[in-house]
């Protein structure tokens, strides 16, 4: 429909036949056949603006409330169909354009604030999106601040200038992101301090920070001996509430009634799927719920049969399962679980059998590495396009890695350590997918084989394998810029064949063989104090299992922990601290 003599006609004044005048005095000559296809507003404008019989319309209309500088932005997409948007005007280009009815830039915007999200102007778009009714920018905007709710807390004053009802929508929503409530705490505190109203609104602030799932000294230290919880009975009475409940003492309706011991719904699951166990592989998928702190079977399984030392990778609502072993056939085949409508579909097969295969995902292509089909240890790699479903080779690694792990960095593919058929190695290369070209880095400080590699906070993290005499618990980190790699803490468990992912900026180490079973165990590690913690075991025990990240799905609630209610109950009924020890202490 739109050709360049329309901007032209505009330009230089060619068959216009209506004026727009604004209320500062300046004016536009317009073409009605043209605003009027684009803008229900002006077609219905320029109708009414006809007699009876058609003849003597109006040629002039005074369109108030508008700048100068929105109008010509907005004559400008409606005869060229572009426009130049920026933070600074975006909000007022689409308060015009949806008055006026441009549904096209109406929905143009509307991209423009959903790309340009971020910590500083969630708060103010999520208002607007209210203010101006479009639900679908208000939910978008809503879901950015409940999954970034700590960073936005830190940075946008904005949060603590919302009124009770709005602030109350997002801190007591079931999707807010923390993984304390000590952060909940201390958002609701300075949006009291803010609001300047100080212990009239403490009872009201308190009931949103969950506190049966908190640290017992966090709420005794910075809730129940603060200033003005104990200036309001009412905020008082619920930590003692909560004290009762958390003593064992019959609180469980009450307490689940202020939702204070009910864990909220995380945006993000780990994933796992496959592996190795008592001789067979399994077909097992499982994921871990953070919030709830636990593991929960999926019965979705690719009926194609099962999988271990395969190699997986998360691409939207999609898992890609690559290669693999089931105990009989090394595969080059690969299949495709869509976590939305649960399920498999084939994809295109590899050009070599890989077993032990290492894989990454890198700007739109799945890497395959190295690997075992068989026969021989594979120095070979080939990348998959997503777009064409179509596997392609790339330039070989320096040596033969069966049993490595590869992850991506800076837009680099590191791959570390494996076997080479021979012996564990301690090597390790990154691909350079512009030059198509591998390249040596310092060496790991140990052998590992069947490690697990990860990315994290700038570095990589090799973490526990096979030293070719022991499982390891041993991990180091290697730093790009310094080039060199330093040791951190082990982990409780020697572990090799298990699998990694980062959640909760925690790195987690899943199920694997240590040296004499198969295990589900599974620990996590905290770069802070550089320690690893245990954490909720697998139900499944194996080995050779993948696990990705399977983030903000539609479907969420299908994958995460179903009876969060009981959770309440069980807690109730795990005493954390003891009762004498606490009448101790307050008498």
């Amino acid at each position: 429909m739109f050709k360049p003599e329309f901007s032209k006609f505009r330009n230089e004044n060619i068959f216009s036949d209506a004026l727009l005048r604004l209320s500062d005095g300046s004016s536009f000559l317009v073409h009605r056949l043209i605003l009027g296809i684009q803008s229900q507003y002006f077609l219905a404008l320029f109708k009414n603006s006809l007699s009876g019989d058609g003849e003597g319309d109006v040629r002039e209309f005074l369109i108030p409330g508008i700048r100068k500088e929105i109008m010509e932005k907005i004559l400008q997409f409606i005869y060229t169909q572009q426009i130049q948007l920026s933070k600074e005007n975006v909000l007022e280009v689409l308060t015009v354009s949806d008055y006026l009815l441009v549904n096209d830039l109406v929905e143009m915007c509307k991209v423009f604030l959903r790309d340009s999200l971020d910590a500083q102007n969630s708060v103010k778009i999520l208002l607007f999106a209210e203010s101006r009714f479009h639900q679908d920018l208000f939910e978008v905007a809503q879901k950015f601040i409940l999954r970034n709710f700590v960073q936005i807390m830190d940075t946008c004053s904005d949060l603590y200038n919302l009124d009770y009802e709005q602030f109350r929508r997002i801190v007591w929503s079931d999707f807010l992101n923390v993984r304390d409530e000590m952060f909940v705490w201390n958002a609701c505190l300075k949006w009291i301090n803010n609001s300047g109203r100080g212990i009239k609104e403490i009872y009201q602030v308190v009931q949103l920070v969950r506190m049966a799932l908190m640290n017992i000294e966090d709420i005794r230290t910075h809730i129940e001996h603060h200033a003005m919880i104990i200036e309001s009975p009412e905020a008082r009475g619920l930590v003692e509430k909560v004290f009762k409940f958390l003593y064992d003492l019959e609180m469980s309706q009450e307490i689940l009634q202020y939702k204070q011991a009910l864990p909220r719904i995380p945006h993000e699951v780990i994933f796992t799927v496959g592996g190795w166990s008592e001789g067979s592989a399994r077909n097992q998928i499982e994921t871990y719920d953070t919030r709830a702190d636990r593991w929960v079977r999926i019965r979705n399984e690719d009926p194609a049969g099962p999988r271990a030392y395969h190699g997986t990778v998360v691409v939207g609502e999609r898992i890609f399962c690559v290669g693999g072993f089931n105990g009989r056939d090394y595969f080059n085949n690969c299949r495709i679980l869509d976590t939305v409508t649960k399920e498999w579909h084939t994809m295109a097969p590899m050009n070599v059998r890989r077993c032990y295969v290492s894989v990454a995902y890198l700007n739109g292509f799945i890497y395959a590495l190295g690997g075992y089909d068989g026969n021989m240890r594979q120095k070979s790699c080939e990348r998959y396009d997503l777009r064409t479903n179509q596997w392609n080779m790339i330039a070989p690694m320096h040596v033969k890695r069966s049993d490595a792990c590869a992850t991506v960095l800076n837009g680099k593919i590191y791959i570390c350590g494996g076997f080479n058929g021979q012996e564990c190695m301690n090597t390790a290369e990154f691909y350079d997918p512009i030059q198509d070209v591998w390249s040596f880095i310092t060496p790991m400080m140990e052998r590992r084989s069947g490690l697990k590699c990860i990315a994290y906070h700038g570095k990589i993290y090799a973490v526990g394998g096979f030293n070719g005499v022991n499982r390891l618990r041993s991990c180091e980190t290697y730093d790009p810029d310094a080039e060199h790699w330093v040791s951190i803490a082990n982990m409780l468990n020697p572990r090799s064949n298990f699998a990694i992912e980062i959640i909760d900026d925690l790195i987690f180490a899943m199920a694997g063989f240590n040296g004499t079973f198969t295990i589900s165990d599974v620990e996590c590690y905290t770069p802070e104090t550089d320690e690893w913690l245990m954490a909720m075991n697998m139900n499944v025990v194996r080995s050779g299992l993948t696990a990705c990240i399977l983030s903000d799905t539609v479907n969420i609630h299908d994958y995460v922990y179903p009876c969060r209610a009981e959770l309440v109950e069980e807690r109730r009924q795990t005493p954390i601290f003891d009762l004498s020890d606490s009448e101790t202490e307050n008498s």
